[in-house]
């Protein structure tokens, strides 16, 4: 579960097979949850907590770049159009929104919200059909507050889906094209599989955006008031939790300031969009400030 969750759907057969002695090496520790007897048979649940460096550098040693396990939750908007008939299927009557949310799987990072029934989208949409792949959807999905979203238009045509994903996420859009061929219709799950399908296609994307790239060492100074030790201790939690952080020291200390060096496996804007969400950030200076 781990694994699927740090490394894109291609990578994942390289350690398929990782010898026991290789994977106990990485365990930074362990609890025991639960433990119960049941008719003479000892069962337990146990946590166990990796070491987050010993797992990326295990990984970088095989040519395997990793991510950061972020969850999002993200508007997906599916529109189906059947090319056989003309006809244009939202909503209710569109299976991939009816079925997108059935089955939840923890190894997806991605979680979707589907967006209710709306007439005068839904018109929108059909007055545009003919240009529908240069159809802007942001000013239908503004109304649900978020800059991130999936569009996904499927174009069907006898045993055959072509789908156009308009994908939006971290502020970038990109186009996605997927064609799946030779449906067996009578195969009552053959939405499921599309979907599973897509999902893993959707999954590997944002885990693009969030790789944890081993060869940038970004090195970072940052100085925080001393006296504000609540912020200092938000701060260095955040740098504990953040996959993206190599490593972190204190520098320099005094009564006025405390200096961290920081090295960050990824850009400075990446640095400065990830902690801003949490702190206001100073960097008009060579040391940036906490405030």
């Amino acid at each position: 579960m781990l694994l699927k969750n740090i490394l894109s759907s291609k990578d994942l057969y390289r350690v398929k097979i990782t010898k026991l002695n290789e994977i106990k090496t990485m365990v930074d520790s362990f609890s025991i949850k639960d433990e119960k007897f049941i008719n003479d048979n000892y069962i337990a649940n146990f946590k166990v907590l990796f070491d987050k460096k010993k797992i990326i550098n295990y990984l970088n040693l095989q040519d395997i770049i990793t991510s950061s396990p972020i969850k999002n939750k993200i508007i997906f908007f599916p529109v189906l159009i059947d090319l056989n008939t003309n006809e244009l299927f939202m909503y209710k009557d569109n299976l991939f929104y009816n079925k997108w949310n059935t089955e939840v799987n923890k190894k997806f990072l991605l979680n979707y919200s589907i967006p209710a029934e709306d007439l005068e989208d839904l018109q929108l949409i059909q007055n545009n059909i003919l240009n529908i792949e240069n159809f802007n959807f942001d000013q239908i999905l503004k109304k649900y507050n978020t800059d991130e979203y999936i569009v996904c238009i499927f174009f069907k045509q006898k045993n055959n889906f072509k789908i156009l994903s308009k994908i939006k996420l971290n502020q970038d859009l990109s186009i996605v094209r997927t064609e799946i061929t030779n449906i067996n219709y009578i195969n009552k799950n053959f939405e499921n599989e599309i979907i599973e399908k897509l999902k893993i296609i959707y999954d590997d994307h944002w885990k693009s955006i969030n790789q944890i790239n081993t060869s940038i060492k970004l090195s970072i100074t940052i100085s925080i008031n001393s006296k504000n030790l609540n912020k200092i201790n938000m701060f260095e939690k955040e740098l504990e939790f953040s996959d993206m952080v190599y490593d972190y020291r204190i520098e320099k200390m005094s009564n006025f300031k405390t200096i961290y060096k920081i090295l960050y496996n990824g850009t400075p804007d990446k640095f400065i969009s990830n902690f801003r969400k949490k702190f206001q950030l100073d960097i008009s200076k060579e040391i940036w400030e906490l405030k």
